[in-house]
């Protein structure tokens, strides 16, 4: 099967579900192609939390191999609202022959003009893939009208001219069916872990803890991603402070806004905590299981993320917001809940989490598990390739 893969920011050196995604329909012997713009994702204060691992946001046009896939680099006429119009699309993806456009994200000015162009691209199965949070697409003024113009524009348009839409989780689902105005049935396949790159491992464990300093007693919570309050990363210290003694450590792996992180750590110092936290910078996918490994339990106070499920893929126990998509990810009994936002709950959970290492070793095992049967992206890829094929 000849897939394209269509997004607007593409940016394989942080992972992601369409990196990974299309490397593992190469794997399973797919032609996969990537056509996106000349640059990255506009992330808020990009030099201060991604330039280190991406380089400079522009990237430049032509034909590039990345992460082992095939990318196709276009130039844009202007972005807006963090969307990009890509120049001569239509003709790049005609040029392609594919026998699936695989689009992510539903409100792109991509989708649209795919759409838009759907009866001259006969025989070609458009699928849209969406990954929204409800704390971004309803976190301003200004997002409520673009939401409410593209509803209102294009809904209903979308609906009957593109062939699948899909969703990472069921809240994203209704976000689609509220926000964007879709009224079409939507799938739901969740994001994955590689479980070839995941993996626990003793000496890196041993390794980081010596380097931090980190007794067998201590026990380490972790949390990767950007750092930023849609993340919920405030509500992870206000509960860090509110921990008795020194026993808890945090390890925050990420970068964002350089004055809340201020912030945060001048929290931290306040509550003399400031000693229990390290502190790295955003690093390569590679990089990461060296660092669950050092960890006992992984912590994503809000939004979904790809992060607790490659935790998980590393033996890690997990403490997530309750939601029935969360509900989901730790059905195997690999994780605790709490309510989002209330930071007293989130301290009972760590709390319990550090009370006894048996069961979280045991949440581990279940986790792992878990991501083995359910998570993979071989399991993820092949739900995909049947949507294709049913459609």
């Amino acid at each position: 099967m000849n897939i394209v893969h269509l997004i607007e920011y593409f940016s394989p050196a942080l992972g992601y579900q369409e990196t990974y995604l299309a490397k593992e329909q190469q794997r399973l012997g797919h032609h996969v192609t990537v056509v996106t713009s000349d640059r990255y994702f506009p992330f808020p204060d990009y030099d201060a939390t991604v330039k280190k691992v991406l380089g400079n946001r522009i990237v430049g046009t032509g034909s590039f191999t990345e992460e082992g896939i095939h990318v196709i680099r276009k130039p844009i006429l202007f972005e807006f609202f963090s969307r990009a119009w890509i120049v001569n699309l239509l003709p790049a993806l005609r040029a392609l022959k594919p026998d699936v456009i695989h689009i992510h994200s539903t409100s792109s000015l991509s989708t649209v003009r795919v759409a838009r162009a759907k009866h001259t691209l006969k025989n070609i199965i458009v699928l849209v893939d969406d990954h929204s949070h409800l704390s971004v697409v309803a976190n301003h003024w200004s997002k409520a009208c673009f939401y409410w113009a593209f509803r209102t524009l294009f809904g209903r348009y979308l609906s009957h001219n593109i062939n699948t839409f899909v969703a990472i989780t069921k809240e994203t689902a209704d976000i689609v069916r509220t926000y964007m105005g879709i009224s079409e049935p939507i799938h739901v396949i969740e994001l994955g872990a590689d479980t070839r790159l995941f993996s626990r491992s003793s000496k890196k464990r041993i390794e980081l803890r010596k380097k931090y300093g980190w007794k067998e007693q201590n026990v380490a919570f972790i949390y990767t991603g950007k750092i930023i309050p849609d993340k919920g990363s405030d509500t992870l210290v206000d509960a860090c402070c509110a921990l008795p003694g020194h026993t808890a450590k945090l390890l925050f792996v990420g970068s964002g806004p350089e004055m809340f992180i201020a912030d945060l750590k001048k929290q931290l110092k306040q509550a003399k905590k400031e000693n229990d936290v390290v502190w790295v910078p955003m690093v390569k996918p590679i990089e990461l299981p060296a660092y669950y490994s050092a960890a006992d339990v992984g912590v994503w106070p809000k939004q979904e993320s790809i992060s607790m499920i490659e935790a998980a893929a590393c033996s890690l126990p997990v403490i997530v917001k309750s939601s029935p998509s969360m509900q989901k990810r730790v059905r195997n009994e690999n994780g605790v809940m709490y309510k989002e936002g209330n930071v007293q709950e989130l301290t009972r959970a760590m709390q319990s989490m550090m009370k006894n290492k048996a069961v979280r070793i045991t949440m581990g095992k279940r986790g792992k598990q878990l991501v083995d049967q359910a998570y993979s992206w071989t399991s993820i890829a092949k739900q995909f390739l049947l949507l294709y094929t049913k459609t």
